[in-house]
């Protein structure tokens, strides 16, 4: 019931999956990720706020019945050292689906 939209952040992902065997995978990806609020769009304009990450590791697909679907990631971030503050090197990630 307590629910606001804020302009805290945004990001832009891609990923790359190729298949292993069986359910797992070789993942690869890159992100930008805004971590600034903005107030207007023409501010995320601004380069050096942006967050970059290339991504590279394992991952594990899953499916509960037919309709739920998803993965598990353990991933490498190779520019961690390039974030201010500086961010964790390993990230484990896992998203799911319809």
């Amino acid at each position: 019931r307590h629910i606001t939209l804020t302009h805290e952040g945004i990001g832009l992902r891609s990923y790359l999956d190729w298949k292993l065997k069986g359910s797992f995978y070789i993942s690869g990806g890159y992100e930008n990720n805004y971590r600034q609020r903005f107030d207007n769009l023409s501010q995320l304009k601004r380069i050096n706020y942006w967050q970059q990450s290339s991504l590279l590791g394992i991952s594990k697909k899953y499916a509960i019945g037919k309709k739920w679907k998803g993965d598990f990631k353990l991933l490498y971030d190779f520019m961690y050292k390039q974030h201010t503050p500086e961010t964790q090197s390993v990230l484990f990630r896992f998203g799911y689906g319809f």
